[in-house]
């Protein structure tokens, strides 16, 4: 049985959990969770199909995020980070043991610099911050930054369930061409086959834009 170790900050005493956790018992029931070390805030993951929804404490805003991965994504990796959508703080981490200490430590100290540069955080954080760390993904984002997003939460979620889909190889077009290009608008997502120029567009406005993408195995160009 493959372990990893889960770890996130509470946003109340600030202080760092690590969790090991397994397929296994992932799935052993619909909900799985973990208490922070103060008993004030919980991680909770939801087993979805073959996703699992990710409820992460925020140190950063203090309020929660919720984010779906893959199994692959989330068992599969060296590490795995996820960020604060508000702030780009990286809030949540999955590796071995040893390096999931090792990456939290390195947060800590990214969020003291910022602490001391400015006095709080820094809350503009950019569609690349959302897309680091994607691997071979054949998504071209250039110009993302100068997008204003109808609903930033939102689009922030959708971008990351693309991510884990580009991950597993699950994005490409009905001709065989896996290397689509990606348009960010103010409230969509554009992806376009430039093989053979079929298209598909997903709106990025509202929980049911986002419950959309959710429920599709793969994006499919037809």
């Amino acid at each position: 049985m493959k372990k990893v170790t889960a770890s996130f900050r509470c946003p109340f005493c600030a202080q760092s959990s690590f969790i090991e956790i397994s397929k296994e018992e992932l799935d052993a029931s619909p909900v799985w969770s973990a208490v922070s070390e103060c008993g004030h805030c919980s991680l909770i993951i939801e087993k979805d199909k073959d996703k699992y929804k990710i409820n992460v404490p925020c140190v950063a805003c203090s309020t929660p995020h919720r984010f779906t991965v893959g199994a692959r994504m989330l068992f599969d990796r060296d590490s795995l980070m996820l960020q604060c959508p508000a702030s780009g703080i990286d809030c949540f981490f999955v590796s071995d043991g040893e390096t999931a200490r090792a990456l939290m430590e390195e947060s800590d100290g990214e969020i003291a610099r910022i602490i001391d540069l400015h006095g709080n955080f820094d809350t503009d954080s950019t569609v690349e911050d959302v897309l680091r760390g994607s691997g071979d993904m054949a998504i071209d984002s250039t110009g993302a930054d100068e997008v204003e997003f109808y609903n930033p939460e939102i689009a922030a979620d959708m971008l990351f369930l693309i991510k884990d889909m580009a991950f597993d190889s699950k994005i490409g077009c009905s001709c065989g061409n896996k290397n689509v290009d990606m348009t960010l608008k103010s409230d969509a997502i554009k992806f376009f086959c430039p093989k053979c120029g079929r298209s598909l567009e997903l709106f990025t406005r509202s929980t049911s834009d986002r419950a959309r993408l959710e429920d599709m195995s793969e994006i499919l160009l037809t």
